[in-house]
Parts: structure tokens; sequence; C-alpha cells
């Protein structure tokens, strides 16, 4: 009987184990999602900017650049607006999966209750142990991806920033060289 018990113990710290696991799966796969669509946006964005500027070699007015920039704006919010569109239909998916993925949890869990009383507890405890072995491995791979997904998403970022910074810095020497003129023509009259 003392073995059963000890083995019955070993058991209820396998289930909370289980269940921490289950958690933790369940918030990584969650926060490498939305690293994955952060480092997306932010690569989608430095793409379109590198992209501009490739097809804007002309010198531009500060007026017509202003429009532009304006459509180009107008166009990146409606993009915006169908991405979350698209998201959040990704997300209901996924709160789908997470929610069949509970119920076959579930089923298993009942299943390894039959077991154990069919079977014994040591034969249920190796059980658990091996799905234990399996979800450490997942949590392992999901923390990885995550990891290098976070760095990608940084580096995309930082060239994001770097180019914007080049924008804003063209476009105030722009604005110098109007004003620069404006100043020569009103000398001039």
């Amino acid at each position: 009987w003392a073995r059963i018990a000890r083995n019955s113990r070993k058991s209820k710290a396998t289930y909370q184990s289980v269940d921490e696991k289950k958690k933790k799966i369940s918030e990584l796969t969650a926060e490498l999602e939305n690293t994955n669509q952060r480092c997306e946006v932010y690569r989608s964005n430095l793409l379109a900017v590198l992209k501009d500027m490739e097809e804007q070699k002309l010198k531009l007015s500060v007026k017509d650049d202003m429009d532009r920039r304006i459509r180009e704006l107008t166009n990146e919010l409606e993009s915006a607006n169908r991405k979350c569109e698209v998201y959040r239909a990704n997300l209901l998916s996924v709160l789908k999966d997470i929610e069949d993925h509970k119920q076959q949890l579930s089923i298993k869990v009942q299943n390894i209750k039959i077991i154990t009383m069919f079977f014994g507890l040591d034969w249920a405890v190796r059980l658990f142990l091996s799905l234990s072995d399996d979800m450490d491995r997942r949590i392992r791979e999901l923390t990885n991806e995550l990891e290098s997904a976070n760095r990608k998403c940084e580096v995309y970022r930082a060239n994001l920033l770097s180019v914007l910074k080049d924008i804003e810095d063209h476009k105030q020497q722009l604005s110098i060289k109007v004003q620069n003129i404006k100043i020569s023509m009103k000398d001039g009259l």
C-alpha cells in the first residue's frame, strides 16, 4: 500500500507538471505567433520603404513629397486594416485549435485513468513521464524558435528605424534648400 501511495503522489506531481508544461507550451506558442507577426510587419515596412526609395530617384518638391507620403500612409493604413482582419481570423483559428487540443488532452487524461485502472499505476506513471519528455522537448523547440524570431524582428526593426531616420534627414535638407531658395528669390525681387 505504501508503494501505491508513493506512486499516487508521483502521479499527482506529474499531473501538475504536465498541466504546467501544457500551459508553458501554449504561452510560448502564443508569444512566438505575436513575435512572428510583429517581425513580418517590420520586415514588410522596411521592404516597402526601401522599394519606395529605389523608385523615387527624382527629387520632388516638399509639397509633392508630402502629398505622396500622405497617399502612402493612407495605403499603409488600409493595408494594416486588411492585415488586422487576417490576424483576427488567424487568432480565432488558433483559439479553436487550442480548444480542440484541450479536448484531446482531456480525452487522453481520461484514457490514462482507464489505463491506470486496468494496467496499474506504475505503467500509467511511465506513460505520463514519456508524455512529459515530449512536452519538455516541445517547450525547448518553441523557446529556441521564439528567441530566433525575436532576434530577426529586432534586426528588421533597427533597419527600418535607420531608413526612416535617413528619410527624415533628407526631408529636412530639402526643406532648408526650399527656404534658402525662397529667401534668395525675395532678395532678388
